[in-house]
């Protein structure tokens, strides 16, 4: 997720994951940690898919912080979309903000 800006789908790589039942917990709600995972797959498709392809053999990435702002709850079943937008690039590291939805 990210702060109060929401990310422009226009600028931004989206994919899109499946929502499983485990990971809901009792009242359906997706849990939590599950939204974290969700951003990786963001992350991934992003850093591995065709012509954005930013993944090289020589290079590795390490997550410094994540930082996640929960703004309502996602129910299983269905999808969720996600965006992802690089927002920084520096020598070493950039910056990436995401969101999670799900039917708009």
């Amino acid at each position: 997720m990210t702060d109060d800006r929401q990310i422009s789908h226009a600028n931004a790589f989206v994919t899109t994951d499946k929502i499983r039942y485990s990971d809901t917990d009792r009242q359906g709600h997706v849990n939590n940690a599950v939204f974290a995972t969700f951003l990786e797959t963001g992350r991934v498709e992003i850093l591995y898919a065709g012509e954005t392809k930013a993944y090289r053999r020589d290079s590795s990435f390490v997550i410094a912080a994540l930082s996640l702002q929960y703004l309502g709850p996602i129910f299983w079943p269905g999808t969720v979309s996600i965006a992802t937008l690089v927002t920084k690039i520096g020598n070493s590291s950039f910056h990436l903000s995401q969101t999670i939805s799900q039917n708009d």
